[in-house]
């Protein structure tokens, strides 16, 4: 059936209603704002008309509706639903108004005549008629979908009204603006579910208008330095601008008590100075499973532990210099949710362990909040909060709608985010082994843009537990060794790796369980060995052409090798035992940011299996002692 008589009739039960409850209800009559000019702004709202309003739409569902005289089947369930609602708050109504005797009911029939008869809201700005669609629909979809008596049934499925009430309005340019007087327009507050975004949508009866967008913290702001008398706001749409005008200063204060609370809740949810949006989507639950709350929580009494239906995002931050990046998980509650909170975890760039099954993610890592005692000389320990990367004591689980969202988050904690303008390029390295993936990222810092170096991601993927990845810094020496004397396992010697340090360290008492704990301070870089193992050479050899910019060509371990000087002045032999030998091929002719240097040359023609191509120039032997 054709709903649009059944959103009609609906519309002027809710406009009777709204301006019953706000002009003859309200104990304060509606004000004038002092800081904008609308003393001008007429409001011919009145319970008579309220209650002509009320007629019209019984009049529409018994000649229209009930009588057939539209298109229409009723049979079908949801527009019969909408008519048996509508039937039973037009009985309601009407009954309350026939007992209120001083509500506009008692009005003869001279007076009712000189109210707007028409079906039709007959205002109409310049913006919202039918031949200017679409240039007031930020929302294309109908608007008629928030009409319906009780507004918890408006919207989609997955939409919920969180406040609905009918306005004046002037829209659009300047120069073509009217005000209206009689509330010809209704404005929403409305939320999907799951997301912590609030959006406002401003509508009129013929859906010619439609204008929405998303709420935020700066709009609360803005419209708390309001008078306290004020009743008008402005709200800038992405289409048009509107001055919007409520009946009273009742409707305007209901209108912004909500938003605030929830602004106020989920505060720690918006980006910080520097951070970069990675991720974000809805969950369908989230558990914190830790005995302690999160480091990075200063109100932790208020702290939610678990969510259901709730906003989770992921940003990372990167400093100047790149090997500081940090990342920050945050999980807000949404915003029609009756425990409002926001949670915020700190997170290392690697060794962050991930467990996807379905659409269930067990994430854990380590903080720096473990407690570690070091003699400083002289029998005088101190305490300090450490990080631990290898023992993870923060541990979250994760529920999402879908398990495409849940492989998604994975990748983006796995491998950082190419998208900076600080890296210059990010190879993947394509591996058919599915239990583990290489990155290598060209970077530089913002202090010496000339000075690039290579940061390596490295993913273990373990098919039955979780999986994690490593992150290193290479400069421009590459030092590094073939391990059990395969090519697939690999030992990057003297690399550096991210480390973490806690706002509290060497105390020189242990701390009380009752003190403040500690937070993530700053990033330092620690030197250590990188080992790396891949499926097969193939993918080693892949892995080092693209950090080196030189193929591995031949590779064999030498029990002994004599190196032999051919000079006139011949020097003593060297003998080198358990060596490797290494021939390499120049990849391509640029430069490359690293260069290997050969520890001793040797002559190839003296090494048992070497190719003859080893003679030309674009090939380098290295012996690795």
């Amino acid at each position: 059936m054709d709903e649009s008589w059944i959103r009609i009739a609906t519309w002027w039960l809710l406009k009777s209603q709204t301006v019953y409850r706000s002009v003859y209800i309200a104990t304060d009559p509606p004000k004038k704002d002092s800081f904008h000019d609308y003393s001008h702004w007429e409001n011919t709202t009145s319970c008579t008309q309220a209650y002509v309003d009320l007629l019209k739409s019984s009049w529409i569902l018994d000649n229209l509706i009930g009588e057939r005289k539209v298109a229409g089947d009723l049979t079908k369930p949801h527009p019969r639903k909408l008519v048996s609602d509508l039937l039973k708050a037009l009985k309601t109504d009407l009954h309350r108004r026939q007992n209120d005797k001083s509500c506009g009911n008692t009005a003869d029939a001279a007076s009712l005549l000189k109210q707007d008869l028409s079906l039709l809201e007959s205002f109409e700005q310049t913006v919202e008629a039918k031949e200017n669609v679409p240039h007031a629909m930020d929302d294309l979809t109908t608007s008629q979908r928030w009409i319906t008596i009780d507004k918890d049934h408006g919207g989609f499925p997955d939409e919920r009204i969180l406040f609905r009430c009918f306005v004046n309005a002037q829209i659009g340019q300047r120069h073509e603006r009217s005000k209206s007087s009689n509330a010809p327009y209704v404005i929403l507050l409305w939320v999907t579910t799951g997301e912590s975004e609030i959006a406002i949508s401003l509508c009129n009866q013929r859906d010619t208008l439609n204008l929405s967008r998303k709420l935020t913290a700066d709009d609360i702001e803005d419209w708390g330095s309001l008078n306290a008398d004020a009743t008008a706001l402005h709200i800038e749409f992405p289409t048009q601008s509107a001055e919007v005008n409520f009946l009273t200063v009742n409707d305007l204060d209901e209108f912004r008590k909500g938003p605030k609370r929830f602004f106020n809740a989920v505060r720690g949810r918006d980006p910080q100075p520097g951070e970069l949006t990675v991720f974000q989507t809805v969950l369908k639950s989230y558990r914190d499973t830790n005995a302690s709350p999160p480091m990075d929580t200063s109100e932790s009494d208020a702290t939610p532990r678990s969510l259901e239906y709730c906003e989770l995002r992921m940003y990372e931050q990167m400093d100047d210099t790149c090997w500081k990046t940090i990342r920050r998980l945050v999980v807000s509650s949404a915003a029609d949710s009756k425990k409002l909170g926001c949670v915020s975890h700190w997170l290392p760039t690697s060794n962050v362990r991930v467990q996807v099954e379905d659409c269930t993610v067990n994430l854990s890592w380590s903080d720096c909040g473990h407690l570690e005692k070091k003699s400083g000389g002289n029998y005088n320990p101190y305490y300090s909060y450490v990080y631990r990367s290898d023992e993870p004591n923060q541990k979250v689980i994760l529920l999402f709608r879908c398990s495409e969202d849940a492989q998604r988050f994975e990748d983006c904690v796995l491998f950082p985010t190419e998208t900076p303008p600080q890296v210059l390029q990010a190879s993947k390295v394509d591996n058919p082994s599915a239990f583990q993936e290489s990155r290598i990222y060209s970077l530089f810092d913002q202090d010496d843009p000339n000075r690039a170096y290579h940061g390596i991601v490295y993913a273990k993927k373990s098919p039955k537990t979780y999986h994690h990845s490593q992150i290193c810094y290479v400069y421009r020496d590459l030092d590094f060794r073939f391990r059990n004397q395969t090519v697939t396992e690999i030992e990057l010697q003297h690399v550096r790796v991210p480390h973490y340090i806690s706002t509290r360290h060497k105390m020189l008492s242990k701390p009380k369980e009752s003190e403040v704990v500690p937070h993530f301070r700053m990033v330092t870089l620690a030197h250590q060995a990188f080992n790396m193992a891949f499926a097969c050479d193939e993918d080693a050899i892949h892995f080092l052409s693209g950090l080196t910019g030189w193929r591995l060509k031949f590779y064999r371990q030498c029990a002994k090798l004599i190196l032999t000087d051919t000079s006139q002045f011949r020097k003593p032999k060297k003998t080198h035992k358990d060596t490797e030998i290494q021939l390499w091929e120049k990849a391509a002719p640029e430069d490359t940011s690293f260069e290997l240097y050969p520890e001793d040359m040797v002559d190839v023609r003296e090494v048992p299996e070497m190719p003859p191509e080893a003679r030309k120039d674009e090939y380098l032997v290295r012996v690795a002692k």
